[in-house]
């Protein structure tokens, strides 16, 4: 699943849930670690990190909420 994908689902859940408002967000970032010995490259790793927030608004009271468990 994509995180546009998700984070319209969110919403879509959010509002069938009764919410005033609701706002989502979808994070990710890539990081690449190197590790240099003596100018040779000795070891290297790619991570990728994602995840969705969600805002929501029910009776004037704020909720929210993150997950990188997608």
């Amino acid at each position: 699943m994509s995180l546009q994908t998700a984070t319209q689902l969110a919403v879509g859940n959010c509002e069938k849930l009764g919410a005033d408002e609701t706002e989502a967000y979808a994070q990710k970032t890539r990081t690449v670690e190197v590790v240099l010995e003596r100018g040779e490259i000795q070891c290297e790793r790619v991570k990728v990190h994602q995840g969705i927030g969600i805002r929501f608004l029910k009776d004037k009271t704020l909720g929210f909420t993150f997950t990188s468990d997608l």
